[in-house]
């Protein structure tokens, strides 16, 4: 059970240490040719690699690849973990490449053979605007792929921006267009869809009619009133309805006060 982390480790120790020695290296050979004003043009040894590499790719882009290696390598021997670290050295790596063809449509010789052949040919044809144009786009994709892509939301952006009638009133149906297609009947080649029926009765009094079987409410007695008739209805004569029941006071009977009242009971105390 232990051997395999102890396996683990081992392999970790040397990858970070060659990491180190191929970026420690890159970054030399970048440094030298820079103090010499120039990739040696022969010469063994380190020059085989400064034109293999500087040559291929250009100094800035190869000191930019070094400094990469040599960060991954010690990233990883002094944390002892490589998580993310392959992530950002593939980034590193490729952007170095994206500044090859940036550099070699502006200039024939900054970008190496690699630069020469691709920005260059570029700027070849659309000028030098157009070659310095590519050369950016080239240099924002992997600055864009492996580090902004996952921390920029585009979602706001995307809700935001206007819509058109079309695709608004796709929304406002409730379904996609795929579930659309799932809840309609399947059908063969050649047969139609069947016709599809609304199972309960409309609904009469949504264009302002009476539904079948209604009769209008009872008015106490009172003459029935047409509904929905266009012809004035006559006002009645009295101020209230006949057949409504109405209580008056008795105005031919004696009145009797409340003093009258009390003096027929006799005193209060006369009955105990």
């Amino acid at each position: 059970m232990s051997e395999k982390p102890a396996n683990n480790d081992r392999a970790q120790f040397v990858v970070s240490l060659l990491l180190v020695g191929v970026g420690a290296f890159l970054l030399l050979i970048s440094v030298l040719t820079l103090k010499n004003g120039g990739i040696p043009e022969s010469g063994g040894g380190a020059a085989v690699v400064a034109r293999a590499t500087l040559g291929t790719f250009g100094m800035v882009p190869g000191l930019l690849a070094g400094l990469a290696v040599l960060a991954a390598g010690c990233w990883i021997f002094l944390t002892e973990e490589q998580q993310g670290v392959w992530k950002h050295l593939a980034g590193a790596l490729c952007t170095a490449f994206a500044l090859s063809i940036l550099l070699g449509a502006l200039s024939l010789e900054a970008g190496g053979t690699f630069g020469a052949l691709s920005g260059g040919a570029v700027s070849g044809v659309a000028t030098k605007a157009g070659g310095a144009l590519f050369g950016v786009l080239c240099l924002a994709a992997p600055v864009w792929l492996f580090w902004l892509r996952d921390r920029v939301d585009l979602s706001r952006f995307v809700n935001s921006a206007p819509r058109s009638a079309a695709d608004a009133e796709l929304e406002d149906t409730g379904v996609s267009a795929l579930e659309a297609e799932a809840l309609a009947p399947p059908t063969s080649a050649g047969q139609a869809a069947p016709e599809l029926t609304n199972p309960y009765p409309e609904d009469v009094r949504l264009r302002g009619a009476v539904p079948e079987g209604a009769t209008p409410i009872d008015m106490g007695g009172s003459a029935t009133t047409t509904f929905f008739d266009d012809a004035p209805v006559d006002a009645p004569d009295t101020a209230h309805d006949p057949a409504v029941h109405r209580w008056t006071p008795d105005r031919h009977a004696d009145d009797e006060s409340a003093d009258q009242d009390l003096a027929a009971s006799g005193p209060v105390g006369a009955s105990w």
